[in-house]
């Protein structure tokens, strides 16, 4: 929609800010930061009457005219969130957007007047992070230095907590064009406390089945629309079960079960009988005569997170004949309504692209359907073959799109539309077999680090979590410095950098800011480097930096394989690596880099491989998490001795694992809870726990004094879509 404020050449001028109402952009110092239609409209509002509230209901008229029919508070509540995270705002702490409550919005930061002028030229930025006294600048400082204000804000005993003030997202702009918004209604499906996901619509459209998690593990829920009583169909499972789809004739319910050590099961729909129909798979899709299903390899569960290269296999649902028909990377299949096609999602060879494409439901040369920079995925056909439907942050956001097709070849007839979602975050599409409905997950992902004061002689936590960082990106995989004074972490997202602060998050500073993606940092023993994984150079390699961003070094460069989560000896002359394969060991004594030898750890089993992040200080035991060949994990935690090349497996739950300084006892979290375990006993207790996940990539203090954990609180819904 047009702004009737959008003069030529108009720009209003606040702070470092610049908005230029003609072309509807937002400029920091002259860098141009990417804002949607509704943040804007919105910042447009509130600059023509500055000081003065805007209520809720005049962004309504002008956001959502009368015949537009959407979930209104839902979509207001994202476009604030939207726009303060691009001007570095805060709900708590306003600098610009001041909320007052059931009545509206005031702009409180002092603006220039309205001037014409032509919009400002864009030009690299290059202001700079302040430096800690004890982190001089590096001459070797690349790029990957700019970008980050810091705002702190005490609390009432001192404690600085750091808040992203601005996190610049990663400059992209689409190859195609997109069009307007397509209007719809939204229809709230759940709303219980916790995680609801992997919606499935029946094909009348009356029912929706979905993965939830009530009693310690995800179970199938089957809910008639317009009904608030969903019925468990796998209450007599302990297994996790997730990913439904229905048959063609909503008879049955295909769905991914860890049961029985893993594979596709069906139920009907009342969850009485089960069978099994592979012993592998995820994410099944049935051919439209119900006489076969096709499934990936791996399962996807974050499209950020995939740890091993997928391929698609048809399996007959009568005989149990299978065949592959991708033989490059593909996940979430989905097969075309008259049976032409299947529609899936590939990581390129380029990075790290993540693209929709389709491939003829009898094998051959995948036809791409998107190619450029953003984030596509979770496809799903329009039941006439004429639109695939994804989910995709080429808006911004995480958010829902289609794309005219055509089904029998493939072809994409058009640009992108957006159907915008009142959702920071929309995926895991399903679309009913009228067409005009879409079930989908809604959430709203957050996680900053929390400190846990640790009483390592008691095992026990004492107190309640401290914040360390208040951000609105999500921060992960925090490690201690050797002195202990110092954090390092990740962000998560479509930007993955590095950042360093002190233990309390004051005095932040960002080491990468570039298209790459950063994970898995840990200091050296003499806390001189820190090493880490990363896709920079083409495929996911270990790389070393200064702690001031100096000094970037890659450390290794394996032929044929990816690198994960470095860990250093406790003297600095071993680093423990993993692949898809397992754990190794390198020597980091070998001066010539990068280091292309490796010592690997003996198999841990036939159809499964060990993967160590955690190493005791005597060098003797690792610690770590186990994975099926095909990359999903497998609940547990288990450890290695060094000394006689055999493996023990501690729990049958855990999704990280650190030891203690003593090197008999290690931590490990599963949830929302930690657990203390003994390697000489094999006990384990619960110590601590708390609603929502503990992130997988906790980190504890060299003298065990505090635990740092990435809390995500976590919350999705099911929701629908009806297309007006």
């Amino acid at each position: 929609m047009e702004a009737s404020v959008r003069s030529p050449r108009s720009t209003i001028r606040f702070g470092v800010f610049a908005l230029d109402l003609s072309s509807g952009e937002l400029y920091k110092r002259n860098h141009r930061i990417r804002l949607q239609e509704q943040p804007f409209q919105v910042l447009a509002s509130l600059l023509e009457r500055p000081g003065q509230i805007v209520t809720r209901e005049e962004l309504r008229q002008r956001l959502w005219p009368a015949e537009t029919n959407v979930g209104f508070d839902e979509g207001l509540n994202s476009a604030i969130r939207r726009l303060r995270f691009a001007l570095g705002d805060s709900a708590e702490h306003p600098r610009f957007i001041e909320t007052l409550p059931r009545r509206g919005y005031r702009f409180i930061a002092k603006i220039e007047p309205s001037i014409e002028e032509p919009p400002p030229e864009i030009v690299p930025e290059t202001h700079a992070i302040e430096t800690p006294a004890e982190l001089p600048p590096s001459p070797k400082r690349s790029k990957a230095m700019t970008g980050l204000l810091i705002a702190s804000t005490l609390t009432s005993i001192a404690l600085a907590i750091v808040v992203f003030t601005v996190i610049l997202p990663r400059t992209r702009e689409s190859s195609t064009p997109q069009s307007s918004r397509i209007d719809a209604k939204f229809t709230h499906i759940t709303s219980a406390a916790g995680v609801e996901l992997n919606p499935a619509i029946s094909p009348d459209g009356d029912f929706i089945v979905y993965v939830a998690r009530t009693r310690g593990n995800d179970d199938l829920y089957l809910q008639a629309v317009g009904s608030n009583a969903p019925i468990n169909l796998t209450s007599d499972s302990a297994y996790d079960d997730r990913q439904p789809a229905f048959s063609g004739d909503g008879k049955q319910i295909a769905f991914r079960s860890e049961r029985d050590r893993g594979g596709i099961f069906v139920t009907d729909l009342g969850g009485r009988s089960v069978r099994r129909l592979t012993d592998f798979g995820h994410d099944a899709s049935w051919s439209p005569d119900g006489q076969e299903i096709v499934v990936a390899t791996e399962g996807v569960f974050d499209p950020l997170s995939r740890p091993s290269t997928s391929y698609l296999w048809r399996i007959n649902t009568i005989t149990g004949a299978k065949r592959r028909i991708t033989s490059d990377d593909s996940v979430q299949p989905a097969w075309s309504p008259h049976g032409h096609r299947i529609a899936f999602w590939h990581i390129g060879r380029d990075a790290g692209q993540r693209d929709i494409a389709t491939i003829s439901a009898d094998g051959g040369k995948p036809v791409p359907v998107t190619n450029d920079a953003a984030m596509d995925w979770s496809p799903a056909w329009s039941p006439d073959g004429r639109h695939l439907y994804f989910s995709s942050d080429r808006g911004g956001s995480m958010n829902l799109w289609r794309i005219a097709i055509e089904e029998r070849t493939g072809k994409p007839l058009g640009a992108p539309e957006a159907v915008t979602t009142p959702s920071r975050w929309s995926g895991d599409l399903s679309v009913g077999a009228d067409g005009d409905r879409i079930a989908f997950t809604a959430a709203e992902p957050r996680s900053n680090l929390e400190r846990l004061a640790f009483d390592a002689k008691l095992g026990k936590v004492a107190g309640s979590p401290v914040s360390v960082t208040a951000t609105s990106v999500p921060v992960i995989q925090p490690n201690v410095s050797p002195d202990g004074q110092w954090l390092v972490f990740r962000t998560e997202g479509d930007q993955e950098d590095l950042y360093v602060s002190r233990a309390d998050g004051s005095a932040l500073r960002q080491l990468t800011y570039d298209s790459a993606k950063d994970r898995g940092p840990t200091w050296s023993p003499d806390g001189k480097r820190i090493a880490f994984y990363s896709d920079r150079g083409g495929k996911y390699e270990i790389w070393c930096i200064d702690p001031d961003g100096g000094g970037l070094e890659q450390l290794t460069a394996i032929t044929g394989t990816w690198m994960s989560f470095p860990v250093w000896s406790h003297d600095g002359t071993q680093m423990m690596v993993n692949n898809q394969e397992g754990s190794f060991l390198f020597d980091l004594r070998n001066a010539r880099r990068p280091i292309r030898t490796y010592t690997a750890f003996p198999p841990f089993r036939k159809d499964q491989v060990f993967r160590a992040v955690s190493w005791t200080r005597d060098r003797k035991w690792a610690a770590g998490m186990m994975y099926r060949v095909d990359g999903t994990r497998v609940p547990g935690v288990a450890i290695y001795s060094m000394d006689t090349r055999k493996y023990r497996v501690m729990s049958e739950i855990g999704r990280w694992v650190h030891w203690l300084s003593d090197d008999r006892r290690f931590l490990f979290s599963e949830g929302g809870a930690l657990y203390l375990g003994d390697r000489i006993t094999g006990s384990f207790q619960e110590i601590h726990s708390m609603p929502g996940q503990i992130r997988p990539g906790f980190a504890v203090a060299p003298d065990d004094s505090a635990i740092y954990i990435s809390h995500a609180p976590e919350e999705s819904d099911i929701w629908l879509l009806t297309l007006q």
